[in-house]
């Protein structure tokens, strides 16, 4: 078996049996040196084979790639083989991986130093070792760096990797794109990864914008990644994936992903997210509630530049969830000169209860507060507008000391009577959002109304993509009840008094 090294200089040579003789050459290195059995078929039209985007982009055959894959689809594993590779085969490359989770760049980190121990070839070269940076006696090289803009800032690697970037600021990507820097021997990539969530997120724009950014586009989605399907189940796998390629029960090829975990996240998730995370479907664009062109729609603020103000009033608004689908989320909020509302902060928590959440949120405005040189606690913000439907968790925010309000008109509670006032505001540039509130932003842009059965749209919002959007209603519909031209409600600026129009606001 050639060493890593032997299989990149193969391929070099550029004649098609070399070529192929060296990617035949690196599946078998993977499969026998560490048991991973790279997926090398693909099932679905206009997509691509797992083991073809590793291959590409180690052989260097195009300047850039993102990959859109389904959840649990290996995105993470594909990256840390390629920083492995690329450190063992090309002497004196270095490389450098980011995620907008930094717990994401922390575990492609954990698979590369697995494979690095495991490889006999590794251990021969391996030089210092720490918790974040890895160096080889041949000059290469791996970095975490953390998904912020200091921390892009600073290095020029050879290759750079950049995880699950629809969960990332705009700001950040544009500051990855002038990361990667090509060398006498080792050309310069950048290798972004991610799920896509949203109709118009990052993900949206990159596919979008991908030929001017010179991206080399590749999906590949369950049916790539999951496990060759038995002959005894083959019957049950028709009944609940008809949507399934014929393709799918022929394939003779690995697959990671257990028919089992394919059954369960089917039956749990609601078949919008289904098709988006793990068929890798683009999400739906009609029917949206908010229907913008684009991101610049939502008057969005470059996180670089945005400070707080020294004086205005800040706010909480929260919507409240648990699970993975259905977060809690609290967004902060300061209103300027009582009427513009600028959202700049956003708290999305998944299977955490008010006692763990609690902690984040002091996090959150303990940084605020010594950026701003303001004294920011829960008890101190001017307002915590939550969802008033679930008293018990609404205790808990008062006994933590947040200054609980409610709106208790019936009329303004109801969805479809908040949701034009908060388009309106939006659209008159009342409300803005700053660049990093990344999941806010997301889900803007994808809340959608309910499909009928015939295709054509409800009145009534479905109930997807709606916890920040939630959130931001809370808030617009106790401090805005009559719409940007009623300006700051009378309640907000004296809590005895009722709000203007004869709407009451409770106030614990």
């Amino acid at each position: 078996m050639r060493t890593l090294e032997a299989i990149y200089k193969l391929y070099q040579l550029g004649t098609p049996e070399a070529i192929k003789e060296a990617k035949d050459g690196l599946h078998l290195y993977f499969k026998e040196t560490f048991g991973r059995n790279i997926p090398r078929v693909r099932t679905c039209a206009n997509h691509t084979a797992p083991f073809d985007v590793f291959a590409d982009m180690f052989f260097e055959r195009v300047p850039n790639g993102l990959l859109k894959a389904n959840r649990a689809g290996g995105k993470t594993s594909i990256s840390a083989y390629l920083l492995y590779a690329n450190s063992i085969a090309k002497p004196g490359c270095e490389s450098a991986n980011a995620g907008a989770i930094q717990e994401q760049a922390k575990k492609c980190y954990r698979y590369f130093s697995e494979l690095c121990h495991a490889d006999r070839e590794a251990l021969g070269i391996l030089g210092d070792s720490l918790i974040s940076r890895t160096a080889f006696k041949t000059g290469s090289s791996v970095e975490i760096l953390s998904g912020t803009i200091r921390g892009l800032n600073s290095p020029h690697p050879h290759k750079f990797h950049f995880d699950e970037v629809e969960l990332s600021d705009w700001a950040l990507i544009q500051e990855a794109f002038s990361l990667a820097r090509s060398s006498k021997n080792i050309k310069g990539q950048n290798f972004i990864t991610s799920t896509q969530k949203y109709a118009q997120g990052v993900m949206g724009r990159l596919i979008n914008e991908a030929v001017e950014r010179d991206l080399k586009v590749y999906t590949f989605c369950i049916w790539e990644t999951i496990e060759p399907i038995p002959e005894d189940r083959k019957e049950e796998f028709r009944r609940i994936f008809p949507e399934a390629p014929e393709e799918v029960y022929t394939k003779k090829d690995s697959g990671f992903i257990s028919i089992d975990d394919a059954i369960r996240a089917k039956r749990n998730l609601d078949p919008e997210i289904w098709e988006a995370q793990w068929l890798c479907l683009r999400p739906e664009r009609t029917g949206l509630i908010y229907p913008f062109e684009n991101i610049e729609g939502l008057n969005l603020i470059d996180s670089n530049k945005f400070e707080l103000d020294k004086y205005a009033p800040i706010y909480a608004a929260e919507d409240f969830g648990y699970s993975e689908d259905h977060p809690n989320v609290i967004l902060l909020v300061q209103v300027i000169g009582g009427k513009q509302v600028i959202v700049f902060d956003e708290i999305y928590t998944r299977g955490k209860s008010w006692r763990e959440i609690e902690p984040e949120v002091v996090r959150h405005l303990d940084e605020w507060g010594g950026k701003s040189g303001r004294d920011l606690r829960i008890s101190t913000l001017d307002g915590w507008f939550p969802d008033p439907a679930d008293p018990a968790e609404i205790d808990d925010r008062i006994h933590s000391g947040a200054r609980v309000q409610v709106q208790t008109d019936p009329e303004m509670r109801k969805v479809d009577n908040g949701i034009p006032i908060v388009r309106r505001l939006i659209i008159d540039r009342q409300v803005k959002v700053v660049s990093h509130c990344t999941e806010l932003i997301g889900e803007l842009l994808s809340y959608h109304y309910r499909r009928n059965a015939d295709g054509t749209y409800a009145d009534v919002p479905d109930k997807k993509f709606d916890h920040g959007p939630d959130a931001l209603r809370y808030l617009v519909v106790n401090l805005f009840p009559l719409g940007a031209s009623g300006g700051l409600s009378d309640n907000m600026i004296k809590k005895d008094k009722t709000i203007t129009g004869g709407i009451q606001s409770e106030v614990f």
